[in-house]
């Protein structure tokens, strides 16, 4: 099974040990404009990770995998990220 992504977007709110990450779409709606879509991800270094600890709307363009998780559902595991705050400053893990 092939469960490889790449993503890229920008970093939403904390529920428990995941963040969403907001994608927003490339094509409009039939109103002109373009939705949103959120992916729970987790992160395997856990809540010191600077993608759980960067602000809201930090853009973040990551490598990761599908995982299934008993109560959330599919979730992404990140694997290889770069995570730019807003204002400048680039982090790597």
């Amino acid at each position: 099974m092939i469960s490889s992504v790449f993503v890229s977007g920008r970093l939403g709110k904390k529920i428990g040990g995941y963040r969403y990450v907001e994608v927003d779409r490339s094509v409009p709606n039939a109103d002109g404009h373009y939705e949103t879509d959120h992916f729970l991800v987790r992160s395997p270094i856990g809540e010191d990770s600077s993608f759980m600890t960067l602000p809201l709307g930090s853009y973040i363009c990551f490598k990761g995998r599908l995982e299934q998780d008993q109560e959330r559902g599919l979730v992404i595991v990140d694997e290889i990220d770069e995570i730019y705050r807003p204002g400048g400053g680039k982090e790597t893990n």
